[in-house]
């Protein structure tokens, strides 16, 4: 499970799957397959526990996952449509279990060198305009490098990114990426689904991200002042982080290897600077990285979080990764509830709350509409 990055979204209507057996039909259509010698780029989605879950590319995770997922063993390689088996009945997004669906989205992108293509684009715009007297200009040029790059593209190595998908018993949807990728991969699940009814975890307008984490460090620094007591949620923040003044062209301290508690550092945030980037530890079991943005970076469980999946040698590989995953979405669930207590709880305007269920089918129709 790759959620080192990733970024936080909200349901805000309660969705229910009307069968997990055609959610996992039309994603397997959208499987991995060879590029096309003129293929720039491929996407689709793969199997995210393929040792423990074969042929599952929706794979329900937690303490009751057998109540959906038959034996795997079941699963036959030699099938034309591969898929697992799932038990026959509705599963809600949102519902009041600890069991979390989980995804995984790939693209591969054929890597043209642009040191490569310049050399070549010039020599031949060099060439045409000594033999014909005149001079390239732009558009011609970009139909110049087209002709080459269609010409190095069945030959050009490519690159493969796999993104983690989550969907959380309690709403929230974690995408393993950020920024266009996390929207890259948004889209596509949307086409497979139908619709994704869903909005960015922001913070409440009275409180903003800035000044949370400078009350924290406030906290840390025992100087939040008039007998005020600041409930950090467990969260500390570590020796890397980064403080600035308001405005339009602020000064910024970047700070790194220097506890945030020093009188210097609260000197600063007493004059009126606020931490913006932070380093942060919850509990000691979750580090990660966080700014204005509310984006999750380099999260990484404390390595005695680990002990609970017990002793390696006891497992086959597959199983000690399944219950590894669960130690971390468990977690990450955790640590995410103690985040949004941290900031005010999630802020969704009113307009874009809806309570009732919307049960997704047909998702074969909708792949196909949406022209994969």
């Amino acid at each position: 499970m790759n959620l080192k990055n990733f970024s936080a979204y909200k349901l805000n209507k309660n969705l229910v799957i009307e069968s997990l057996g055609e959610l996992n039909k039309a994603l397997t259509a959208t499987g991995y397959r060879e590029m096309g010698p003129q293929e720039r780029e491929i996407m689709g989605f793969v199997q995210p526990m393929e040792a423990y879950r074969p042929g599952a590319y929706a794979v329900v995770v937690g303490p009751k996952d057998l109540d959906w997922h038959t034996d795997p063993e079941n699963y036959d390689a030699e099938m034309d449509e591969p898929e697992a088996a799932f038990q026959h009945k509705e599963y809600p997004l949102i519902h009041g279990g600890t069991d979390c669906l989980v995804l995984e989205f790939f693209t591969q992108t054929k890597v043209l060198v642009a040191d490569d293509l310049k050399p070549r684009v010039d020599a031949q715009v060099r060439e045409v305009e000594e033999s014909q007297n005149r001079k390239v200009y732009k558009t011609e040029r970009q139909e110049i490098r087209t002709t080459i790059e269609l010409g190095i593209l069945p030959y050009a190595q490519s690159r493969r990114k796999s993104t983690t998908i989550v969907f959380q018993p309690n709403g929230l949807l974690l995408i393993g990426a950020t920024g266009a990728a996390a929207e890259k991969a948004l889209s596509h699940l949307r086409t497979v689904l139908g619709t994704l009814p869903i909005v960015p975890i922001v913070h409440r307008v009275d409180l903003p991200p800035e000044n949370v984490l400078t009350m924290v460090a406030k906290a840390q620094g025992e100087d939040i002042g008039d007998g005020v007591h600041f409930d950090t949620k467990g969260f500390v923040i570590t020796d890397d982080y980064q403080v600035q003044q308001a405005g339009e062209l602020p000064e910024i301290a970047r700070c790194k290897n220097t506890d945030i508690s020093q009188e210097s550092i609260q000197e600063f945030i007493r004059d009126g600077k606020v931490v913006t980037h932070a380093s942060l530890k919850w509990e000691n079991r979750v580090m990660f990285k966080t700014d204005t943005k509310l984006i999750f970076r380099a999260v990484r469980l404390d390595h005695g979080v680990y002990d609970e999946v017990g002793d390696g040698d006891e497992m086959d590989l597959a199983t000690a990764g399944y219950s590894e995953t669960l130690i971390e979405l468990a977690e990450l669930s955790n640590m995410l509830d103690s985040f949004i207590a941290l900031h005010g709880g999630l802020s969704i305007p009113a307009a874009e709350q809806d309570t009732q269920e919307l049960i997704l089918r047909g998702f074969w129709e909708n792949l196909f509409e949406g022209g994969w």
